[in-house]
């Protein structure tokens, strides 16, 4: 069997494999990372390996990056044992196992995104820059680590240093702090905010986390086991009544202290 036409789909295990549609290599390949597509797939009787699986045949993007150009070169090298340069290492021609390749749109299918809370930092003092950045799997969390962090700098920080300058400015929220001074931001600044982001996992990894989600059906942008408290800008689950949701770090009467996190 030969597939070369574009568009033609070819499914193996599982996973559709469309010719001329973008995958990425996989970590069971040397060319793990590199972006390309599949122009031709041979199976059985037109096979041009010895191999047990089809041969996906890809034209690979060289890296962009010059840590990854060094890295490919590296493996190709240690491969060869000769020194390889990008320019020795064939991209246009690599014909590859199916395991060794995923095609990006089941990138997006094989994730899920669970919501969780990103306590950030940022400031300048005297022109010498810093951050830090904390992630928290409740916004209740957050919000503690977030007033014990202005506290801090209430008490032998920034904010007691700069609060009796006349130049001294300050904004506030519910999940943000920002103080400065006057015509100095750049290099006299402090900011502090919590922020709902998501966090990209696969759905095997949201199984293992939240046990509840088994039983689930885990749709693609949303878990349908996560029901929001209602008028809150950074909600919890209120849960389902389910033994499960006691342990859950995302329900807002969980039992157990740091939830099954």
């Amino acid at each position: 069997m030969l597939i070369c036409e574009n568009g033609a789909q070819f499914e193996y295990q599982g996973t559709k494999y469309v010719i001329g549609e973008p995958v990425i290599a996989t970590n069971a390949s040397e060319y793990e990372g590199l972006i390309g597509t599949v122009y031709e797939i041979r199976d059985g009787e037109d096979k041009e390996t010895e191999n047990s699986t089809p041969d996906m045949y890809c034209r690979f993007d060289p890296p962009i990056s010059l840590h990854d150009i060094r890295k490919l070169e590296a493996t190709f090298s240690n491969l060869y044992h000769e020194p390889k340069k990008l320019e020795d290492i064939t991209l246009d021609i690599v014909i590859m196992a199916p395991e060794m390749i995923m095609p990006l749109r089941e990138l997006d299918k094989s994730k899920q995104a669970l919501p969780i809370y990103v306590l950030h930092e940022d400031w300048a003092i005297d022109g010498e820059p810093g951050q830090s950045t904390g992630y928290f799997a409740n916004y209740q969390l957050a919000a503690i680590a977030f007033h014990r962090a202005l506290y801090e700098e209430k008490q032998s920080g920034l904010i007691q240093d700069w609060e009796c300058n006349n130049s001294y400015q300050v904004e506030s929220g519910e999940s943000f702090f920002e103080c400065w001074l006057d015509k100095e931001y750049i290099d006299n600044h402090y900011k502090i905010s919590i922020s709902p982001e998501p966090l990209i996992i696969s759905e095997k990894s949201f199984s293992e986390l939240v046990p509840s989600c088994k039983k689930t059906e885990i749709s693609k942008n949303c878990l349908d086991c996560f029901t929001p408290e209602k008028n809150n800008p950074y909600p919890l689950c209120i849960g389902k009544e389910q033994e499960e949701c006691k342990s859950c770090c995302l329900y807002i009467h969980m039992e157990n202290e740091g939830g099954i996190l």
